[in-house]
């Protein structure tokens, strides 16, 4: 009776050691990791375009994007309660890249970006990402017609307000300035209204092909210095011939 009580003892020990079970710790069990699957987005780069912009390259980073059988990544842009599918290119599972044609940023606006991993053979995305804003500013100006022929005549430009104001009278006054080479011209500017100028692009500067810029500076008669200098924007002349360069 003694031996068998003895024996069932040290099998109960044992079973206890090996089990992990009792009083005591170990350092010798298995430990079990979950990664996290979720499809996620971290960052759009950019973040932001002006209104007017051509098309833009977009690169998308995140987590568990999905390039296997039948699966295909997608970006979907939704602004004022439409959404628009973009294709994305994957690079690896953490990185897309798309193009956002300039139809979306025609406008000021800001839209939400996701992610869409979706399966061939079903109708609906089988993982979709948490949301992160884009941004399509109003630009300071804008300037019409943006382009020249080399050897046009003197051209006039409207230069419309967009997030900029045009100041005229109590010393006040707008003046466009061009930027080329190097050079900087001030152009003939009419003032119209607050939100917009009229300015003379005379023919002398659009001889030759290239890319300028023109600005809009609010001067005080009485100063030595412009109040306010507008941001940039480009203004292209196109060769005349294919060898006018």
């Amino acid at each position: 009776m003694l031996r068998s009580i003895a024996i069932s003892a040290v099998a109960l020990a044992m079973f206890t050691a090996a089990s992990g079970c009792g009083g005591g710790s170990s350092s010798g069990g298995n430990v079990t990791e979950t990664q996290s699957t979720a499809l996620t987005l971290s960052s759009v780069s950019p973040s932001s375009a002006m209104a007017g912009s051509p098309d833009l390259k977009l690169t998308v980073t995140g987590s568990n994007f999905d390039s296997g059988p039948h699966r295909v990544n997608r970006i979907m842009w939704t602004a004022a309660g439409v959404s628009t599918p973009i294709t994305a290119t994957f690079l690896n599972t953490t990185q897309l890249t798309a193009v956002l044609p300039a139809k979306l940023l025609a406008s000021p606006l800001t839209a939400n970006l996701t992610v869409e991993v979706w399966d061939f053979t079903n109708g609906s995305p089988a993982a979709t990402s948490n949301a992160l804003k884009f941004a399509v500013n109003q630009p300071a100006i804008i300037i019409a017609p943006t382009t020249a022929t080399a050897g046009s005549p003197d051209l006039v430009l409207t230069i419309t307000a967009g997030a900029f104001t045009f100041s005229n009278g109590h010393h006040k006054f707008s003046q466009a300035v061009w930027y080329a080479n190097g050079q900087r011209t001030v152009l003939n500017t009419t003032f119209v209204s607050t939100t917009q100028l009229n300015a003379t692009v005379p023919a002398a500067l659009l001889t030759g092909a290239g890319t300028t810029k023109i600005t809009v500076e609010i001067w005080d008669s009485q100063g030595d210095a412009p109040d306010a200098i507008s941001p940039s924007v480009s203004f292209t002349i196109t060769p005349s011939s294919p060898w006018d360069y």
